[in-house]
């Protein structure tokens, strides 16, 4: 941590003395340099505004590398802040520098690659027209000096034979490189294409792990929601038992308490309570009722609710509580459920349910 302090001031330093003398290629780089510092100090906000001003003065010059590096480094800013949505725009707007780039390269190359060709067949050109010259001169002299003009043919065929293989060897070497330049190329374009694909992973990963917060979160609301009805039955029965522990005379009474019973009863464990909770539990956990049903079709509605109650880690006696009846009837009923789901005694029911 200290060095990337002394690297911070440094930056610093250097920026004021930049902004005197401007250099805009300096400029960003410096400014990157402070951002990533920054990112190392776990000082984001000031890492994300180095580093926007890097990435703008680096659009401004136009300078690629600069920039694809000053919008990555955004990404992870943003990603260690948890705001994953700009930090997932600024890894696109990186791959997207990336593709700019590259096209532009590969303009460059194509162009140079023209150049050398056009080049080379100017030189073909000229060498033909040389040696054009060369046997008219020959000729010519023929008819003067046969005997001179023998030795002369015999050394302008080696001479000839040597150009020509020399050409030859000439054009071999510029075949070579050409296919080493496109090699290069297409190695340049695996590498673009595996880091690509490496982002790819991230951002998938990102938008996973944000989905599955979202589903804990609202699986969490659910075993809130059945455990107040948990609370609710408890308080119910707890207000049964003392009404049934009043002791009085009188018909009216009796008959007053008796009803007041009978209401308690029959707001224990009511069906609203669970439709509520199936259609909130459905809506988080989409397909889990149509899996067991399909997979097992011999479950009833008792066991789905049993599963939907375990499958949100409540324990035998809030099932109880929900249910109306003894932690020992829950685990009877669990036991019934493991031979229907054909399950040894060692696999955990709770675990099992939620891999399914």
């Amino acid at each position: 941590e200290q060095k990337y302090m002394l690297a911070k001031e440094s930056h610093q330093k250097a920026l004021k003395y930049i902004e005197k003398r401007p250099d805009k290629i300096y400029e960003a780089e410096f400014y990157i340099a402070l951002g990533k510092s920054y990112l190392k100090l776990n000082d984001f906000d000031s890492a994300i505004l180095s580093l926007k001003k890097g990435l703008s003065t680096s659009k401004e010059i136009q300078h690629g590398e600069n920039a694809i590096a000053a919008a990555r480094l955004l990404g992870d800013a943003y990603a260690k802040t948890g705001r994953y949505n700009e930090a997932i725009d600024f890894y696109k707007k990186s791959l997207s520098l990336k593709d700019s780039l590259l096209e532009v390269k590969s303009k460059q190359w194509v162009s140079e690659s023209q150049m050398r060709y056009e080049f080379g067949k100017k030189e073909q050109e000229i060498s033909f027209l040389v040696r054009k010259n060369r046997l008219n001169l020959y000729i010519w002299g023929l008819s003067l000096f046969i005997v001179v003009v023998s030795g002369f043919f015999i050394i302008y065929s080696l001479r000839n034979r040597n150009i020509k293989t020399k050409q030859r060897n000439q054009l071999l070497n510029k075949e070579k490189e050409v296919h080493v330049l496109e090699l290069q190329k297409s190695e340049a374009e695996n590498k673009c294409l595996i880091e690509e694909m490496k982002a790819n992973e991230e951002l998938n990963k990102m938008e996973q792990e944000k989905m599955q917060q979202e589903i804990d979160h609202k699986n969490r609301e659910l075993a809130s929601g059945a455990l107040h009805v948990v609370s609710k039955n408890k308080i119910l029965d707890d207000i049964k038992s003392q009404v049934q522990g009043i002791k009085c005379e009188g018909t009216d009474i009796s008959s007053a308490l008796r009803d007041i019973t009978r209401l308690i009863d029959s707001n224990i464990s009511m069906d609203d309570d669970w439709e509520s909770f199936k259609l909130h539990f459905e809506q988080v956990n989409g397909e889990f009722f149509n899996k067991l049903t399909n997979k097992y079709n011999d479950l009833s509605q008792g066991d789905l609710r049993l599963c939907a109650y375990l499958y949100i880690n409540l324990n035998a006696k809030e099932i109880a509580q929900i249910f109306n009846i003894s932690p020992d009837s829950v685990r009877k009923r669990k036991q019934r459920l493991r031979e229907k789901l054909q399950l040894d005694k060692d696999t955990d029911l709770t675990i099992y349910l939620q891999k399914t």
